[in-house]
């Protein structure tokens, strides 16, 4: 004959048979389950062996003579932070920092009014040179996008406004669906998780 219930008794289930409250299912499946009546039968043993240990209780002055032992870590001071100006005067390194950031400040300053024209002519060749590195550094990595075998699928795919704003949505929406699924994980549950099984 075969079991009632299918799989075994819970552990719910097994508790109330030692108060003798079981249900009609539990009473019929531990008739046809071996490893339920056996389990239910161990749970007894076990409960009728407890029931017959000595009560313990601690002496009496256990607490006092425990917390007697305990040794209190001394709280540290409080230290209450000078504000900025006064901090800033109190520390020698950051003073003699400051003072050297604004005295190569000054110097800087100086030295550029004083050669105003050999300062324009490096600021012009500066921008000159680094605005051709700049289109020279486009152009190649133009040359070396558009000569990669996946870039011709592409732009037949983009060659249309209307598959590129198809690309552009569907994007989109996987980005944010990206971002709510990443919100979900990182955020911390508000209360106990229900059903929880470790």
């Amino acid at each position: 004959m075969s079991p009632p219930a299918a799989g075994h008794l819970t552990a719910d289930d097994l508790d109330a048979f030692l108060i003798d409250a079981a249900s009609p299912a539990a009473l019929q499946h531990v008739a046809f389950c071996d490893v339920c009546r056996a389990t239910m039968q161990a749970d007894r043993v076990l409960v009728a062996s407890l029931h017959g240990l000595p009560i313990l209780a601690p002496s009496p002055g256990f607490p006092d003579r425990v917390m007697a032992q305990v040794r209190l870590a001394v709280p540290a001071p409080v230290v209450v932070p000078l504000p900025w100006p006064r901090r800033l005067l109190a520390d020698r390194r950051v003073l003699a920092t400051a003072a050297g950031t604004v005295l190569a400040m000054a110097a800087s300053a100086a030295w550029t009014a004083s050669n105003r024209e050999l300062f324009d002519g490096w600021t012009q060749q500066l921008w000159a040179e680094g605005g051709r590195l700049l289109w020279v550094s486009l152009q190649s990595t133009a040359t070396a996008v558009s000569s990669q075998p996946w870039f011709a699928p592409i732009e037949e795919v983009l060659a249309s406004p209307i598959r590129t704003a198809a690309v552009l949505a569907t994007s989109l929406m996987a980005w944010a669906g990206g971002l709510v699924a990443l919100r979900r994980l990182v955020s911390i549950p508000a209360g106990p998780v229900p059903d929880a099984r470790w």
